[in-house]
């Protein structure tokens, strides 16, 4: 039995007659279906203050854009997430200032926070590993104090409710998320201020989304309020997220079924720890993160489930270990010791909606091989 690493979500039959359908009706680009997923989210998230992305990426980028962060200004951001999150500093020119990790809940630390926040200091990107929120109540208290920025990258976990707390809010639909629109994402704004100067900028600076500029003859004028960018999301990926949306609650709790599973089966090893759950916020459970306690048996059962023909991945690479960042910054491994050991020890194994509980039970039996000699 081969067990894929990721499978993306199921699509019903009603999908696909959608996505026919704005196939035929031409809106390739954002229009119709785009304003819908728009309408869902906010209903969802509860906020009217929502932009729809061609990717996470984007929104990182137009919210440093927005409120205007960029040359000497710090950003303090982990050492444990996927490049780009670094990646948007850098291009602001602004300075990237990484911080390590909690050794439970392997979001990062608030006393690395603490101790990294300067006079320069403008913005704190915190982010949501594998579903699991920061302490993001902990982080608001020092921003507010200090007057920093709170740009929340929740790549991993719409819906965990902890937007409440940032200024801005950035939301993955790439092909592994929770909700997936094979290419896409999505902002939150804490204030309308922030809110009506992103909208235009999301298409060139436009006044009016160029669908409606279509709608009527007497709509072919308009105007570039502002130098933008091309981050729109297109109708034939929007299309795609529709029903997510609808049955997201539904789909995060077969996940939560899955996740207790895992437990059930792995927990019995006293060599394996999952994440800790900060009680504040809702695990959505994206990925499933395991810390192999025992020196080199990590990667021997790497090599195991690999000879099954189990997938797996590992998340994330310490943004430390990158070509492009070991040239451009001096940051020391030995700064950051729990990341350190905890790229050492962790794997991530396979979790989607349709993961049949009897793989979950053959990757428990693998581990069981390795138990027998602990």
């Amino acid at each position: 039995m081969k067990i894929p690493f990721y499978r993306p979500a199921g699509f019903s039959v009603p999908d696909y007659f959608r996505f026919y359908q704005t196939l035929r009706k031409g809106w390739l680009t954002s229009g119709p279906q785009n304003q819908r997923l728009k309408v869902l989210l906010e209903e969802y998230l509860n906020s009217s203050r929502i932009i729809t992305l061609n990717s996470a990426t984007s929104g990182l980028k137009l919210a440093l854009h927005v409120k205007k962060i960029g040359k000497g200004d710090e950003v303090i951001l982990p050492v444990n997430t996927f490049f780009s999150t670094l990646e948007v500093v850098h291009q602001a020119g602004a300075i990237p200032v990484l911080a390590d990790i909690d050794p439970d809940t392997w979001t990062i630390s608030t006393e690395e926070i603490r101790r990294k926040i300067t006079q320069k200091t403008r913005a704190i990107i915190p982010v949501n590993f594998a579903g699991n929120a920061p302490d993001m109540e902990k982080i608001f208290s020092f921003a507010k104090e200090k007057q920093i920025l709170i740009i929340y990258d929740n790549a991993h976990g719409i819906g965990d409710r902890a937007e409440q707390f940032a200024d801005i809010t950035v939301f993955s639909f790439y092909a592994t998320k929770n909700i997936t629109t094979g290419e896409g994402g999505a902002m939150i704004f804490a204030n309308e201020e922030d809110y009506r100067k992103a909208e235009p900028l999301v298409l060139h600076g436009m006044d009016k989304k160029s669908w409606n500029r279509y709608q009527k003859s007497n709509h072919w004028k308009y105007d570039i309020l502002d130098a933008g960018f091309k981050y729109n999301l297109p109708d034939v990926n929007a299309v795609l997220a529709l029903s997510q949306v609808k049955y997201y609650e539904q789909n995060l709790v077969r996940r939560e079924s899955l996740y207790k599973l895992y437990k059930t089966e792995l927990e019995k090893f006293s060599w394996v720890r999952f994440q800790r759950d900060n009680p504040d916020f809702r695990n959505v459970h994206h990925l499933l993160p395991v810390w192999i306690e025992n020196d080199g048996i990590r990667d021997k059962i790497m090599d195991a489930l690999e000879n099954a023909g189990i997938g797996y991945s590992l998340h994330f690479i310490p943004l430390y270990e990158f070509s492009f960042v070991k040239k451009k910054y001096r940051f020391l491994e030995k700064n950051f010791p729990v990341m350190r050991e905890y790229y050492k020890n962790i794997i991530s194994l396979p979790f989607y909606l349709d993961l049949k509980k009897s793989a979950i039970r053959k990757i428990s039996d693998i581990f069981s091989k390795f138990d027998a000699f602990l």
